[in-house]
């Protein structure tokens, strides 16, 4: 992460680091973050998005934990006082909550450039005579809407990613090492 921001603000890169050096850095990261079923299954071949969804699960299960409280709380408060929750986090955290939430496919033709941004909007249709899906949870990146639900619908979906035994369920079972490289 470290030499990816270095490379996007032009600073140097640390001493002993070769540009081909921070390319095949960049290569192997980037192939951890989009190929990273080599924890969850026996041959690295197996590349499938339900593998990749599971390890994003595992790595942000807990968080997506803590969105979901806030949001709950919101819905659950008979105030109308608006409320914001930031976040800050770096594209290694972007990646794997977009893969978890089911939108890893944003990220098809590479990297998050310098500065994206991922939004998780509880929206309230004020509809008087609305009796059904009062809230919705829209989702943005980049400030494009990339999903809009219902909320007990995200509910549900949000919910099965949380794991109920963290320790156990991240215990790795692969037989494979993380790829060579070269130098």
């Amino acid at each position: 992460d470290e030499i990816k921001c270095r490379q996007a603000m032009d600073k140097p890169l640390p001493e002993g680091v070769t540009d081909d050096m921070a390319e095949q850095i960049n290569k192997l990261t980037e192939w951890m973050f989009f190929n990273g079923h080599y924890i969850l299954k026996d041959t690295v071949d197996d590349v499938t998005s339900a593998n990749r969804r599971e390890l994003a699960r595992l790595a942000m299960g807990r968080f997506l934990s803590e969105i979901l409280n806030d949001i709950q709380q919101k819905v659950n408060d008979n105030n109308n006082q608006k409320v914001a929750s930031l976040y800050t986090a770096h594209d290694t955290s972007i990646i794997p909550l977009m893969e978890a939430l089911g939108h890893g496919e944003v990220f098809e033709y590479g990297w998050p450039l310098l500065g994206s941004n991922m939004i998780i909007e509880l929206c309230q249709d004020t509809n008087e005579h609305q009796d059904k899906d009062k809230y919705w949870i829209r989702i943005l990146f980049n400030n494009k809407q990339i999903d809009l639900l219902p909320y007990e619908k995200w509910l549900m979906n949000v919910a099965q990613l949380i794991p109920t035994n963290f320790d156990q369920e991240c215990i790795a079972h692969s037989k494979h090492p993380i790829p060579d490289y070269n130098w």
